[in-house]
């Protein structure tokens, strides 16, 4: 990780220095998922892997901003969740990724697009980078504001690999967003889970195969996998509380090549969603005692496998009161709807580390009738109206934590009218404090 000292810096670094499109100008080269495949065994990759569509990536390759060199006085940390990656191999088009289908100037190209705002995230924390590093002599003594910038959200999960590289060596609290198609100038955030636990299911239910027309030699997998289909959505509401919430889904099924031949097996798999974990293991023994009982009643056999996903994102009281409070001083809409989501998210391995707060900040415009907000939508486009509420609100957290005014209210007007100009105007400006 490479920490930018403020010793370094520009004097005279304008504390909003924006080009035209310069967001879009990421997306356009940056947007794409980083692979779940095993990465390269050489060092470093070969030029024939470099230029292979198949090559694939790892969760290496994040970064980090901060306000002083040494690192050892306390800290807090603004995450940037992104997809980018800076390895020298290509990632392939993972699963989840899109086909994008943006008329826009900022459509990607690269072959994967993610669709889901990364690069949006990316300016706003480097619009707040830029105005705290010029104003970094104000905050207290012995302080500083690290800047993370995460490859891999959303697989393999680069949170826990930057973790352990020392991104939270000496922090004191960590906070995250995430744009989401809630209203305009609105954040959405709540203590306690936000966030939920994902766990993927495997199940292959082995039989005896015949041809079609002859029936009565088989042991069916796939009658066998159709009644496990219908038992599992027994788990939720007759394995657990009604005041636990969860989900299990079977997703993809698969069985069979040909219209005439009984296969010999068939594929199940799916996701559950919970947000707590007694309450998964509770789902698992569950799910796979129907699935070998169901299995067997019909003569087939079957195995079972989990993988674990991503903690639940779980946000601490105290903090989150504190971010609801900035932001309502800021006379933004702070709401607790639609949260928790049943998404996933690796931003809790940081909050299991440290207090914080990971919250939504809105996109979704009353003049977005052409504009798609929803996230991973092939017409997903980022609202760059929020940019600048982004950076307030992180901007807020950094001086009410610290108790130190880095910007005064007039100041805060000013920077958000000229954003607000420069997405009118699509015109560059460049502003000094």
């Amino acid at each position: 990780m490479d920490a930018l000292p403020i010793e370094e810096t520009n004097d005279h670094l304008p504390y909003c220095s924006t080009q035209k499109n310069g967001g879009k100008e990421l997306r356009k080269r940056k947007k794409r998922k980083t692979s779940t495949s095993q990465p390269s065994s050489s060092p470093k990759a070969s030029e024939d892997e470099e230029d292979d569509p198949q090559a694939s990536s790892d969760a290496t390759g994040g970064s980090v901003v901060s306000t002083d060199e040494s690192m050892e006085a306390p800290v807090m940390t603004l995450p940037a969740l992104s997809t980018i990656t800076t390895t020298t191999v290509r990632a392939p088009p993972a699963p989840g990724a899109t086909a994008e289908e943006d008329d826009s100037d900022s459509e990607s190209s690269t072959p994967a697009a993610h669709m889901c705002g990364h690069d949006g995230h990316m300016v706003i924390v480097l619009g707040l980078c830029a105005l705290v590093v010029c104003k970094a002599h104000l905050l207290p003594e012995d302080t500083f504001v690290r800047f993370i910038f995460q490859p891999a959200e959303e697989g393999p999960g680069g949170a826990m690999k930057m973790i352990e590289d020392g991104a939270l060596v000496d922090v004191d609290e960590v906070y995250g967003l995430h744009n989401a198609p809630f209203p305009l100038n609105s954040i959405h955030v709540r203590p306690g889970p936000v966030m939920a636990q994902e766990v993927e299911f495997f199940i292959k239910i082995h039989g005896i195969g015949s041809r079609g027309p002859a029936p009565q030699n088989c042991v069916d997998p796939i009658l066998a996998g159709a009644v496990v289909v219908q038992a599992l959505q027994t788990v939720v509401s007759r394995s657990l509380s009604p005041m636990d919430t969860a989900v299990v889904s079977v997703t993809q099924f698969r069985a069979g090549d040909t219209n005439n031949v009984i296969p010999h097996s068939a594929l199940l798999s799916g996701t559950i969603r919970v947000f707590d974990l007694q309450v998964a293991e509770t789902i698992k023994n569950r799910v796979s005692a129907l699935v070998h009982t169901t299995c067997a009643s019909y003569g087939a056999t079957a195995s079972v496998h989990f993988l674990d996903g991503y903690a639940p994102v779980i946000n601490p009281p105290v903090e989150t009161r504190n971010v609801q409070q900035i932001a309502m001083d800021m006379n933004l809409l702070v709401s607790e709807e639609g949260l928790p989501l049943m998404a996933a998210e690796d931003f809790s391995y940081f909050l299991q580390e440290r207090k914080g707060c990971y919250f939504f900040l809105g996109t979704k415009d009353l003049e977005d009738e052409d504009k798609t907000r929803a996230l991973h939508s092939n017409h997903f486009d980022f609202n760059d109206k929020a940019t600048p509420v982004g950076i307030r609100v992180f901007l807020g957290i950094l001086q009410a934590r610290f108790s130190c005014e880095l910007f005064s209210a007039e100041e805060l007007e000013s920077f958000q009218l000229a954003m607000e100009r420069i997405l009118i105007n699509k015109r560059p400006q460049v502003f000094y404090p």
